[in-house]
């Protein structure tokens, strides 16, 4: 369980190894890095079954696995202690036209084939990567799930972009069900930019049912670290660009926002990523952020911030540089709609 901290308090998102973000990382540098990050002491891996290869602007069209393979690959040459490793994965995207199937038998056939491309005999939170519209139909992936865990083929169950009343309904379900803790983690965006689950009840809920909570994209994709400017221009493949808060004058003002928290960073002796990933960790010991990385000296960057304790003032100067003026929707109203994201 990711509460003990047995696993530390940062991890490590693989989606953008393989791409999403432009051109991904050869087999031989995704690997290279994989063992890099054990060696560095992080024990958190989190990939999907639908993280697929970006080559020449195109995403692989239906080679489910790419990630979780040589995330598999790379763990198992670092020669680490399957115990020791931390290993979450999802379900439910189907990478040929990026929709959901979240039918018992998908799960089953996407879990077991999972366990194939990680080279493993368990996954430690095996995420739904999205709820369905229907609670007939959740209860049915809930019964699967609960099924896998029975199987020993999950540890724990997982659910991605979940409210705080899907969260509290799969807890009572399962705690009816005689399984009080299969729910383990709850894993939606957020991050100094999106800032939803601490109004919306996610965390709340969280924190009381005892789910570790797992921020994604908790460096806003990018936005929250030094490579963004507005000279920044997007490699093909690169789907940051489609998204709202990157285009146009959202994106200026944004980054007038992000050079304010920068500055900050700087006048307390770390970097913008750091103090990014810091306020994310203060909130709660239940949270743990996976930011991507495709740099070993970022990798070592974001662990850095593990060492930055912010006060009550910084946190209340921190907010005051934000005050809601963060411009754009992290994703389009069609992604929204495809993806079951309802405000």
């Amino acid at each position: 369980m990711l509460t003990t901290h047995q696993f530390g308090r940062i991890g490590m998102g693989c989606m953008g190894l393989s791409g999403n973000y432009g051109h991904g990382l050869s087999h031989h540098d995704f690997v290279a890095l994989i063992k890099d990050a054990v060696s560095l002491g992080i024990r958190i891996f989190d990939t999907a079954d639908c993280y697929d290869e970006t080559t020449n602007g195109k995403q692989s069209s239906g080679a489910s696995g790419h990630n979780e393979r040589l995330l598999g690959q790379g763990l198992r040459e670092s020669n680490i202690v399957r115990s020791e490793l931390y290993i979450a994965s999802k379900c439910g995207f189907l990478t040929t036209d990026w929709s959901l199937d979240l039918s018992p038998e998908h799960i089953r056939k996407a879990c077991e084939q999972s366990l194939i491309n990680l080279d493993t005999t368990y996954i430690d939170t095996y995420y739904l990567h999205r709820l369905p519209k229907t609670k007939s139909e959740l209860i049915k992936c809930l019964d699967m799930l609960a099924t896998l865990m029975h199987e020993n083929k999950i540890k724990q169950i997982g659910l991605s972009e979940a409210s705080a009343k899907s969260i509290e309904y799969t807890h009572r379900y399962f705690k009816n069900l005689g399984m009080p803790h299969a729910i383990g983690a709850i894993e939606n965006e957020f991050s100094l930019f999106t800032q939803d689950v601490l109004h919306n009840g996610v965390l709340a809920a969280c924190q009381a049912l005892g789910i570790a909570f797992v921020p994604y994209s908790p460096l806003c994709r990018g936005l929250l670290t030094d490579t963004m400017s507005k000279d920044f221009t997007f490699s093909n493949g690169d789907f940051r660009e489609f998204l709202p808060r990157f285009q146009g004058d959202n994106f200026l003002a944004n980054l007038k926002i992000k050079e304010k928290l920068a500055l900050f960073a700087k006048s307390k002796g770390f970097t913008l990523s750091q103090l990014a990933l810091a306020w994310l960790v203060s909130q709660g010991d239940f949270i743990f952020p996976i930011p991507g990385s495709r740099h070993l000296s970022r990798l070592q960057e974001n662990l850095g911030a593990l060492e930055i304790t912010l006060h009550a003032d910084d946190l209340q100067h921190i907010q005051e540089i934000i005050a809601d003026q963060v411009q754009g929707d992290r994703y389009t109203a069609d992604m929204r709609e495809a993806q079951h994201l309802y405000p």
